[in-house]
């Protein structure tokens, strides 16, 4: 080297900048990372859940609107027509807290398959393991062998409760009622659910006019046959009466 011959030295400041990170510096840095990761694993989590449950709960809510609009449509096509049960024995229009929560006879059974049969059905509601089914006969009048076919309405249901209330706004029937008086007949029924996750619900539905006029314990009226015209009805009804249009109805 000769004697003109400067020699650069680093600066010290230099020298700082390129050492990088201490080990507590990069531990801190990790730390910092893993308790972000863990929160955002957390939310993302919850998030993921709370979906999960809003779903839950659309599904039940959609459910419970299905069955309530079957059973608000078996209700305003309740009508006023007798049956006879497998022993021949009468059974009113509507029968409320017998063996079965609720059984009438309706209108309004649709037949889009022009079948020979009637358009009248006989259907009940009845609680069994925390579910509501309804029930529903391919003739008006049994016979020894005639079982009615089930659909599961309604699921998670801890408690139902049906009754009838007269044109007096009182509990129907009252003892010693008198059809001919307008204030005693049935005028509408109500039923009061406990429906899991929603609690309890209470709905009331007027009954048709007819039954205002003619009341619920008569046999048939004039055009729909009366408790005996209902074998022509099973005859006409024959095995396949419970087809698919009865499903498409319940829908």
């Amino acid at each position: 080297m000769s004697p003109g011959t400067r020699v650069r030295r680093p600066l010290r400041g230099t020298l700082v900048a390129n050492r990088g990170f201490t080990l507590i510096e990069v531990m801190i840095a990790i730390a910092i990372f893993a308790v972000v990761g863990v929160l955002a694993s957390q939310m993302l989590g919850n998030i993921i859940r709370q979906q999960e449950i809003i779903e839950q709960r659309g599904q039940r809510l959609s459910d419970l609107q299905r069955g309530m609009n079957v059973l608000q449509r078996d209700i305003l096509q309740l009508t006023n027509r007798a049956v006879r049960d497998q022993f021949g024995d009468p059974l009113p229009s509507v029968i409320l807290d017998d063996e079965l929560l609720l059984e009438f006879t309706r209108r309004g059974w649709r037949n889009p398959l022009g079948q020979t049969r009637s358009e009248l059905q006989r259907v009940a509601y009845d609680l069994r393991e925390d579910k509501l089914y309804r029930y529903y006969w391919t003739v008006l009048d049994r016979g020894p062998e005639s079982e009615p076919l089930e659909q599961v309405l309604m699921e998670g249901v801890l408690d139902v409760e049906f009754a009838g209330v007269d044109g007096n706004g009182d509990q129907w029937p009252q003892p010693g009622w008198n059809p001919a008086d307008p204030g005693q007949r049935l005028a509408a029924i109500s039923v009061r659910l406990d429906v899991e996750p929603f609690g309890e619900l209470t709905r009331l539905w007027e009954v048709p006019d007819v039954l205002a006029v003619l009341g619920v314990s008569g046999g048939g009226t004039d055009g729909e046959g009366g408790a005996g015209d209902a074998e022509d009805d099973a005859a006409e009804d024959g095995p396949g009466g419970a087809d698919a249009n009865d499903g498409e109805d319940s829908q």
